[in-house]
């Protein structure tokens, strides 16, 4: 019997051990989760404010610069605008941030006069190709600076040498860091991917890698051209200038950025400050953009 009890105080001393160590782990556990809780800080939050993903949109071309031409004489300066305004109305209702590079016929450059009719006067003796690279400079100057998410160019394409060649096509930058490329790559072969669907099949274009584009060259965040089709090829320039063609590209490149950005399309913000669709063609053509076939 004595044996016996000595057994049970021996036991219930380690019980009490037990006990004092199991509570100074769970007071350990607890004090080291309450302070993950107090410094640790999620990605794209600033004092409990979560930061807006950027989009910086870049209508090509602008100004002196018109871009390719259709038979008709239609400049691509002017279908990449309404592509431009039609893409950032429909990324709005998504909770990004958007910019664009202009939002009118102009470029990014100093020393050119202009009354607001297509007459425009060149200060000095600057050549075209001058101002040009110093468009170029400064929209690839303004992605440096805001650092956006993505970073798109939307410009038309042209091949007078074989005007049966056709199809939207996605290019990405090799970008400053292998990191910036990468993302650039996914970027560019998501949005082909949704150009390839919207065309049902018929469009068999690959995203490719380009770099002899100044606003590609060393691009420090993520950045493609999406050149929206060809303005040489007949049937597909009479397609550009028609709004209907020009939304479904833009729906396109949408699907494409928000499956880079990982938001669902299905989670568009209910918001009641956003526009409705008829609000918002309103303000197009508020800006005025006129394209005629």
């Amino acid at each position: 019997m004595e044996r016996k009890r000595n057994y049970t105080q021996i036991g219930s001393a380690g019980i009490r051990r037990i006990k004092i160590i199991f509570f100074a782990v769970c007071f350990a556990a607890g004090g080291c989760l309450l302070m993950q809780q107090i410094f640790s800080v999620e990605p794209l939050t600033v004092f409990g404010i979560e930061e807006k993903p950027l989009i910086l949109i870049d209508p090509g071309h602008g100004g002196i610069d018109g871009g390719a031409e259709n038979a008709s004489g239609t400049c691509e300066k002017d279908i990449n605008l309404a592509i431009s305004f039609l893409l950032k109305e429909k990324l709005e209702p998504y909770g990004v941030d958007i910019k664009m590079t202009r939002e009118k016929d102009e470029g990014l450059y100093t020393g050119v006069k202009n009354d607001g009719t297509d007459d425009m006067e060149i200060e000095g003796h600057r050549s075209i190709r001058s101002l040009k690279t110093e468009d170029l400079n400064a929209r690839r100057d303004m992605a440096q600076d805001l650092e956006p998410e993505v970073f798109i160019s939307i410009h038309l394409n042209s091949f007078k040498q074989d005007r049966s060649v056709c199809g939207a096509q996605v290019f990405f930058s090799p970008g400053s860091t292998q990191e910036i490329g990468e993302r650039s790559r996914q970027l560019a072969e998501l949005i082909q991917k949704a150009f390839r669907e919207q065309s049902g099949g018929v469009n068999d274009r690959t995203a490719m890698r380009k770099n002899d584009v100044l606003i590609m060259k060393n691009a420090s965040v993520p950045t493609v051209i999406a050149e929206c089709g060809f303005l040489s090829n007949q049937n597909e320039a009479a397609l550009l200038v028609k709004a209907e063609y020009q939304e479904q590209l833009a729906e396109a490149m949408k699907q494409g950025i928000l499956a880079y950005l990982g938001i669902d399309e299905n989670e568009a913000e209910k918001s009641g400050d956003s526009e409705t669709n008829g609000e918002a063609s309103e303000k197009r053509k508020d800006k005025k953009i006129v394209i005629s076939g």
